[in-house]
């Protein structure tokens, strides 16, 4: 049996694979398990299809959990994948940060149990806090939510992982639930940046249009990450300011401008 778990969302991957391998793990005591990173040493296929050949010796099933397994385009390691699509007592685990090359195809097929794992947006990854918020016992109220998935979604990688990260030194700090924005902006303050804070409210605040389009420059020449700076002045928008924001933040989303042009337009307004 071929599972195939893909895509750059490295934390949910995993998770799903320790899910999908924990009951083999409680079923048989001595369970027989290989794991390989072909990445390590890419003659590393030869002794997973030995692996997986050979019978087990203590038990009548076996798992193999291979990751980085499309880099390897030996005639013989595809054949060695290809025969696990009918096996019901061997169960391999192909665990990759993307979606393979033409010749593994095959991995798309009905007869792989597959699945996808991009990064979290949207409303899939304010489901994802409140999950891991709930595990960890803490709770935000609706305005902290908010801020927190902005600010989760300021980074391009590693979403997930820096939910659970950022969630569990919250759970630590013994903030009053549900924890407020407030509490939230402070600690986004704390943990990012006290210059781009000061910068950002410049921007948001300053009635002087020089130092806002100068706090505006002084971002971009530090190479600060622009998704980053204009999530983090969505938090701080408010009243009219922030129906203007919201204006520019559905041009960005909707492709029609980039977040330099929507910055800058934004700061030479009154």
């Amino acid at each position: 049996m071929l599972f195939f778990l893909y895509g750059p969302d490295s934390y949910r991957r995993k998770e799903k694979l320790e899910h999908l391998i924990s009951p083999y793990k409680e079923k048989y005591k001595n369970a027989d398990i290989l794991e390989i990173d072909m990445s390590e040493d890419e003659n590393e296929w030869e002794r997973v299809r030995d692996f997986l050949v050979q019978p087990s010796m203590f038990v009548d099933s076996k798992v193999a959990v291979v990751r980085h397994a499309t880099i390897i385009e030996e005639p013989g390691w595809m054949n060695t994948l290809r025969s696990q699509l009918k096996t019901t007592k061997v169960f391999t685990f192909l665990s990759e940060e993307e979606a393979p090359k033409k010749n593994f195809d095959f991995l798309f097929s009905s007869a792989v149990h597959k699945v996808e794992f991009q990064e979290l947006d949207g409303k899939t990854l304010e489901n994802f806090i409140k999950n891991k918020s709930e595990k960890l016992h803490i709770s935000l109220e609706d305005d902290a939510l908010h801020l927190f998935v902005l600010f989760i979604l300021s980074f391009e990688n590693n979403r997930s992982w820096r939910v659970v990260r950022e969630l569990e030194k919250l759970s630590l700090l013994g903030l009053p639930l549900p924890i407020q924005k407030k509490d939230l902006l402070n600690y986004i303050k704390i943990h990012t940046h006290e210059e781009l804070f000061s910068l950002a409210r410049d921007i948001v605040y300053n009635k002087d249009i020089r130092i806002r389009l100068f706090s505006l420059e002084k971002v971009l020449l530090q190479n600060e990450a622009v998704a980053h700076f204009f999530n983090l002045i969505s938090a701080l928008v408010k009243g009219p300011k922030a129906l203007l924001f919201a204006d520019y933040d559905v041009l960005v989303k909707s492709g029609k401008i980039g977040y330099e042009e929507a910055l800058f337009e934004f700061a030479m307004k009154k």
